[in-house]
């Protein structure tokens, strides 16, 4: 069995060419000119070239404009999702980390998104979800990152405020986390540190609002089937943050979402809860 994920995220630009590439097909495909659209539309014929050539990018309104009379409204609301989140859908780290390092990094995760989400759902594949980490944990993960980025500062600091965000946990919401099981075996820590993250990570899983699932390896030590490559984060079932080594990708429209949600209930049909769980948590991290 093969799980379907969705595709690699992209650049900015490549998704704004992207765009302008689907929104060109659709004019053609209503049997319409630059000049002909544009005169429906009301605008300059040369709006119509630098959108279709990924230049420029539409407005939500001219994206819904554009499908309502190229015969595509079905598919408004979709593209004009994409249309708005084209250029914010990628932020890399970089820019963080030199305007105030690791610790201002950690202190945009506690934003007004964490505070109004009610329903996190996410998937690990390489270190476990933030929230869940201990201070030690967290400051292990982010030394390695500081000697990557040559950002030695605020380790600490920034460790503290990862955990601070765990405060979220005590609310109203309810968290989902996947992990994969070769992630609690990683010995990202010496074992004092790693017990202690195993005390917490079964503490957490018996809170109400909690449900840590395992996605197990084979018997043979590999991964039972191709998961997803990526880890993400569903706020809602609404938005996507697909993490990457350089940076965040941002998916908010609908279909694209609902990929990532059918990715996730997939993985969770593979995992293991509860008990079964907590002894594979004990097994390998103590």
């Amino acid at each position: 069995m093969t799980l379907q994920t969705p595709q690699s995220p992209q650049s900015a630009l490549d998704m704004r060419h992207d765009l302008g590439k689907y929104l060109r097909s659709l004019r053609r495909r209503a049997g319409l000119t630059g000049v002909q659209l544009a005169e429906i539309l009301g605008c300059h014929p040369s709006k119509i070239s630098r959108i279709e050539l990924g230049t420029t990018i539409p407005s939500p309104a001219d994206v819904r404009a554009w499908c309502m009379h190229t015969g595509a409204s079905d598919e408004a609301e979709d593209l004009a999702a994409r249309a708005a989140s084209v250029e914010v859908a990628y932020s890399t780290y970089r820019s963080t980390q030199r305007a105030g390092g690791l610790l201002r990094l950690q202190q945009e995760g506690v934003t007004e998104l964490s505070e109004r989400t009610r329903r996190w759902q996410a998937y690990e594949s390489r270190v476990l979800p933030g929230i869940l980490q201990t201070v030690a944990y967290a400051s292990a993960i982010l030394e390695v990152t500081a000697q990557r980025i040559d950002q030695p500062d605020n380790v600490e600091a920034a460790a503290r405020a990862r955990f601070a965000l765990r405060r979220i946990l005590d609310g109203p919401a309810t968290f989902a986390y996947l992990i994969e099981e070769h992630v609690l075996r990683e010995p990202l820590a010496g074992p004092e540190v790693m017990r202690e993250q195993a005390e917490q990570l079964i503490a957490d899983s018996r809170r109400a609002n909690v449900s840590i699932g395992i996605v197990p390896m084979s018997p043979g030590g590999g991964p039972r089937v191709r998961h997803a490559t990526e880890n993400f984060t569903i706020f809602d079932e609404t938005m996507v943050r697909v993490q990457l080594i350089p940076g965040r990708f941002t998916v908010t429209a609908p279909g694209d979402v609902a990929e990532y949600r059918a990715a996730f209930e997939l993985l969770s049909s593979m995992a293991v809860y509860g008990d079964e769980a907590r002894a594979l948590i004990r097994d390998a991290m103590t």
